[in-house]
């Protein structure tokens, strides 16, 4: 919700008003302004069967004058912010189901800690299916089988939530294939266990682009086809398959000469310049490891223009290749983001991923420069430059 209850004309609308992740689900205003957001919607998609409401990840709730007062009403009840929760969930169910005939699905992670017969004296059962999410690849320990047994008895449709990209980490640009397609097998595994008991209906691959309205962008679609690629060809297989073999199928599907990197489908120009960047961003973060680097090109040397010159030569030699490679690199990578995405995602991926790393080489760069310039260095004590500038 963070996208509307962000403005200065829904501040009030917040559950807490400094954080505008949660909608206050006391305030008559708030089931309208989520209405006209469900029509919206289903102006623009009136063909589909199921519209998706959300739900995750009610991080404050029960906290506003006005959810405080309301919970004072719920006599007897061992957790009224469930019930806040919950009475808000069905009525927006209710009004999709109403207005639109549609069928509604929602996240279940609010559900797991929630007792079961609090949640069925709701009868949400046959207003929602559930789609439940887990993104590591270790679902069967996450989620335990009591966990779907409540879930059996309350819910007759159950959806299953995995992930081909943007859940790994916020500011990756580089998909960790292995780590989806863990995701996957994962899934495959619990589902066999718990397809006797429980109905479910399918699994939804989602694919984030951030981890929230204001985190930064993270592994975009363009880099994010072969794990999609992967984790598809490891679904519609009609037999278990090792790892290594599906990524082999997969490398078959896009058209790639031998590893992931060098393919013929569309974007894959942008995955392999975004892996160029990691790999020169990787070269850089070896360099600031090093003894050298850390011994003789401190932000003390820098700042001050004293070092040994022969080791900063090696170092400027380094520096010198990378700032080359990120140079010639920008350009290309520039291009190749534009025929995806807009401008205004074009600059801010950029400014994210790009901008800083090549910021910090020019500088260190200019300040090596600087410093092989001296032939000389005065006598300690030196008297040192405090500034934070190189």
């Amino acid at each position: 919700m963070e996208f509307v209850l962000k403005l200065e004309s829904n501040i009030e609308l917040r559950e807490v008003t400094r954080y505008p992740q949660v909608l206050c689900p006391s305030d008559n205003r708030s089931i309208e302004l989520v209405k006209i957001m469900i029509d919206q919607v289903m102006s623009l998609h009136p063909e589909v069967s199921q519209l998706h409401i959300g739900s995750d990840e009610v991080y404050y709730l029960g906290l506003c004058p006005r959810c405080i007062s309301r919970m004072s009403q719920f006599i007897g009840d061992g957790n009224p912010k469930a019930d806040l929760f919950l009475h808000h969930v069905k009525s927006v169910a209710e009004y999709v189901i109403n207005k639109h005939k549609k069928r509604v699905m929602m996240w279940d992670d609010e559900f797991r800690q929630l007792d079961e017969v609090l949640i069925n004296s709701f009868q949400l059962g046959p207003l929602v299916d559930i789609v439940v999410w887990n993104y590591k690849s270790d679902v069967e320990t996450q989620l335990d089988s009591s966990l779907w047994g409540k879930y059996k008895r309350l819910f007759p449709s159950i959806w299953i939530g995995s992930a081909f990209k943007g859940a790994d980490r916020p500011d990756s640009m580089v998909v960790n294939e292995g780590h989806y397609l863990a995701n996957h097998y994962s899934w495959i595994r619990t589902l066999r266990y718990q397809a006797p008991t429980v109905d479910f209906q399918g699994i939804i691959l989602t694919g984030w682009q951030r981890f929230d309205h204001f985190s930064v962008l993270c592994e975009i679609i363009g880099v994010a086809i072969p794990s999609l690629m992967s984790c598809m060809t490891y679904l519609t297989s009609t037999r278990e398959l090792p790892m290594e073999r599906v990524f082999e199928l997969s490398n078959e599907k896009l058209r790639c000469q031998s590893t992931l990197g060098h393919c013929a489908y569309p974007a894959s120009n942008l995955y392999d310049e975004v892996s160029r960047l990691q790999k020169y961003k990787l070269d850089f973060e070896r360099l600031k490891s090093q003894s050298a680097f850390r011994g003789w090109a401190h932000s003390i040397n820098l700042r001050n223009q004293l070092s040994n010159t022969a080791i900063m030569e090696n170092i400027y030699s380094d520096i010198s290749r990378i700032m080359s490679e990120l140079s010639s690199l920008s350009v290309s990578l520039e291009v190749s983001l534009k025929t995806i995405y807009p401008d205004w995602s074009v600059r801010e991926w950029m400014l994210t991923h790009f901008q800083p790393t090549h910021t910090e080489i020019q500088e260190l760069y200019n300040s090596l420069t600087r410093i092989l310039e001296r032939i000389t260095f005065p006598v300690r004590p030196f008297v040192f430059n405090e500034t934070s500038d190189w």
